[in-house]
């Protein structure tokens, strides 16, 4: 059986957090949005994914009922552990250890038993002191004392049986809330995939409102880098392509694309100079260029062509 696993690694209320600022953000873009397909629909769909998701109980509940639950079955085998013991300590007095008449009363060796193997084993004992009550009435043991055993261990039967019963309520529980928030996370995630494509480029601050930071906390973690992009153009504002794009002091080079577009990842933080060049223009060399942690910095330049050499006069 394949086990379901949570593909955000956020808390749930983060999750939940996300979708509601994702519910405004379709509001508020509606009018881009609509055309790539997020529409009313796909709105009303992320609303109920996420009342489903909200709606389920958190682990902290099923756990306090196992819990409960525990404590109970505990309790009732500590209450048949004392009365099983009256039985065999009666068993041994007058049968002694050594034989097969105390071996078919079970095993004394009671702490060491299973909750199952309790239940098995005290039931052996109670019947075994029924066939020899007469025996055992010496020792104080009666019908009702058999009768009150047999009542423990009926209850802590069903003691068990309720442990079980909630550990598997958890279980259940917990794989259908990860189903419903890894079914809403990924709503959350298409939307935004969108949104991001929307403004690329033309939007900075609309297109970082649909990033996701899939992090414990939500938000970026530490990395020490940054990323540089930008765009390289000649003074009559046209993309130079194959310009080398180099991160001084560092092993980061690049080269623009047919639209002059370079973008240079895991940039540590802090200061850096670039140089750009390119046969056809006058090296450009920026010396700062600021890099924030987990940001991108826009830098975008303009070179100058060489002068080419007027041909000699004739």
């Amino acid at each position: 059986m394949k086990t379901v696993v949570r593909i955000y690694t956020f808390t749930d209320a983060w999750l939940i957090q996300l979708a509601d600022g994702i519910l405004v953000l379709i509001v508020r873009d509606g009018g881009e949005l609509t055309p790539r397909g997020v529409t009313a629909a796909k709105k009303d769909n992320l609303q109920a994914l996420r009342d489903a998701f909200a709606g389920t109980k958190p682990d902290d509940y099923y756990i306090a009922i196992v819990t409960i639950k525990t404590e109970e079955k505990d309790a009732a085998r500590s209450a048949l552990t004392k009365a099983i013991r009256t039985i065999f300590v009666a068993a041994e007095n007058v049968f002694g250890t050594d034989n097969g008449h105390y071996r078919s009363f079970g095993d004394a060796a009671l702490s060491k038993l299973s909750d199952e193997e309790m239940i098995r084993n005290s039931r052996l004992a109670i019947s075994t002191a029924g066939e020899n009550l007469a025996k055992l009435a010496d020792e104080g043991i009666t019908q009702a004392i058999l009768d009150e055993a047999k009542t423990l261990a009926d209850n802590f039967d069903k003691a068990v049986d309720s442990q079980l019963t909630a550990q598997r309520d958890r279980d259940l529980a917990t794989e259908d809330r990860i189903v419903k928030g890894n079914n809403l996370y990924k709503a959350i995630v298409k939307i935004c995939n969108t949104g991001k494509d929307i403004w690329y480029e033309t939007n900075e601050s609309k297109y970082n409102d649909y990033v996701i930071y899939n992090t414990p906390t939500g938000e970026p973690e530490p990395t020490g880098k940054g990323n540089i992009r930008g765009t390289v153009t000649n003074p009559d504002n046209e993309p130079v392509e194959g310009v080398v794009c180099k991160v001084l002091n560092t092993e980061i080079v690049v080269e623009t694309d047919e639209f002059g577009e370079y973008e240079a990842d895991n940039v540590p933080v802090g200061d850096q100079a670039m140089e750009f060049t390119h046969p056809d223009y006058e090296t450009y060399k920026d010396d700062v260029v600021s890099v924030f942690e987990n940001q991108e910095t826009i830098n975008d330049i303009e070179m100058v062509p060489l002068e080419v050499p007027a041909p000699p006069e004739p």
